[in-house]
């Protein structure tokens, strides 16, 4: 059985962008498990001893319903340098709770922090964030990521960054890249595109 993972960020003990987590949940389900009953992410309860002054990741195992419900304190990764990796049958259009095929592409990093997948002469994402490059003012994001993160979906419908086609070779014409997640606001995370080999 195929299972999926929503990861919602916590933040003052309440759960962030969880219209979105829904919608993309009912996306993957009416896609694998089309004759269950409805699973609703709103019913989760947050538990009560939480720090409301940390943030907390909620991680959602489901299928043809919940499997699991963990919530931990949230500890954001450094991440300053990134390897292209190229792989033209990677499938990642859904998030899978397997995530073998990423973190077979994530230990070919050598001595960089993360990786930067490149299908088909595109950038798409790293092993666990969107992706957008700066330039002249606006922030670019593929307009054909691995998955089409939560974060991702906000920020385009309020118009903080824009899809295109960035090819590979593009990379240099960009003066930075912010990496972002439904953890992981943009420009949180931001380096030089230099800082990707």
């Amino acid at each position: 059985m195929l299972r999926f993972i929503e990861t919602i960020k916590i933040a003052n003990g309440l759960p962030q962008n969880l219209n979105f987590h829904q919608k993309r949940l009912e996306y993957t389900i009416s896609t694998f498990y089309p004759n269950i009953e409805p699973i609703n992410l709103f019913n989760i309860s947050i538990p009560d001893n939480i720090d409301k002054n940390k943030i907390y990741k909620c991680r959602v195992i489901y299928a043809d319903k919940i499997y699991d419900i963990q919530f931990n304190e949230y500890q954001k990764k450094e991440i300053q340098t990134l390897k292209l990796i190229f792989d033209n049958y990677i499938d990642y259009s859904f998030k899978f709770e397997d995530r073998s095929r990423l973190i077979n592409l994530y230990n070919l990093r050598e001595d960089c922090d993360d990786i930067l997948i490149v299908k088909n002469n595109l950038v798409t994402d790293t092993s666990y964030c969107n992706i957008a490059f700066y330039n002249k003012g606006k922030w670019i994001t593929p307009k054909n990521p691995l998955l089409k993160g939560t974060k991702r979906e906000y920020l385009l419908l309020i118009n903080s960054v824009i899809e295109d086609n960035i090819f590979f070779d593009q990379i240099k014409f960009y003066d930075k890249i912010s990496l972002f997640n439904s953890m992981i606001d943009l420009e949180e995370i931001v380096f030089p595109t230099k800082n990707i080999k």
